[in-house]
């Protein structure tokens, strides 16, 4: 066999992180795996490469050079476990047992009019670009959001349906802690669409949306006590609505579908219930 590419990714992050040689919070033993390559991936095109580190970097390629375009870097200076590109958003998920960040691998600009890709980008000709996270939103290396979760990061994946099973057009992601029985799931919109398990997501953001646009200009102004999304609402489910008699509701604004059963306004709940 012989090597396709030749990548140093110790030489290229040397210098970079946190997580620094001779910092003497750590062991001997961590100071010498601080580049240790511990999570790899490429996109679907098989033309970009990203490789985590021990010491909480990861080095983004275009294969067809040994630079790196970016070096991204994670606070906490801890192994990135997990590394995923998202081919429709131009983003790529990494990950260490703190959070997730997702970031951009692609600008935002040749997203969207869709690069031909046997031309090097403009970012693959010069020196890695610095990793300063208030960067121009559409650049590559810039962070949309950062997942935080309450225990420790395994791994996670980006979850798809029957219609994209590799989920490169989801945004929900769900992550396995290593110290927790379930996985926390997150859901991205800014990422991609909900699956059809979970549609439900899309009619929730759609009203977070309406709500912040509404007090952004001035015609709704929410105050103290004031009813949010689903607040004073009751959940029911189908044999529920069967045993008020008000199944025929199903399908009219009165119900909001929701997973496997729906919201009813909690007074009119009431009414219902005091004559059923």
């Amino acid at each position: 066999l012989r090597p396709m590419l030749k990548l140093d990714v110790k030489r290229a992050t040397r210098g970079y992180g946190y997580a620094v040689e001779g910092n003497n919070n750590l062991t001997p033993l961590q100071q010498r795996n601080l580049n240790e390559v511990t999570a790899v991936d490429y996109d679907s095109t098989g033309m970009f490469m990203a490789a985590g580190t021990a010491g909480g970097l990861v080095a983004l390629y275009d294969v067809r050079s040994s630079k790196p375009l970016h070096i991204q870097e994670h606070k906490h200076g801890l192994p990135i476990n997990t590394l995923r590109f998202h081919s429709s958003s131009g983003m790529i998920l990494s990950s260490d047992e703190k959070l997730v960040k997702v970031w951009r691998y692609k600008s935002a600009s040749s997203t969207s009019r869709g690069a031909p890709i046997d031309e090097p980008t403009q970012s693959s000709k010069h020196e890695p670009s610095n990793t300063n996270e208030m960067n121009d939103a559409g650049s590559i290396g810039s962070v949309r959001v950062n997942i935080e979760t309450s225990g420790s990061i395994g791994h996670f994946i980006v979850a798809g349906d029957e219609t994209d099973p590799r989920g490169d057009k989801s945004g929900v992601i769900l992550c396995a802690t290593t110290d927790q029985p379930k996985m926390e799931s997150f859901y991205v919109p800014a990422l991609g669409v909900a699956p059809r398990w979970c549609s439900f997501l899309e009619n929730i953001t759609e009203e977070l949306e309406e709500r912040d646009l509404s007090r952004a200009d001035g015609s709704s102004i929410q105050k103290d006590g004031e009813e949010a999304v689903y607040e004073n609402y009751k959940f029911v489910s189908r044999d529920d609505l069967e045993q008020l008699g008000v199944s025929h509701l199903i399908g009219t604004p009165l119900l909001r579908g929701y997973m496997h059963g729906f919201f009813m306004d909690i007074n009119l709940y009431n009414r219902v219930k005091a004559v059923a």
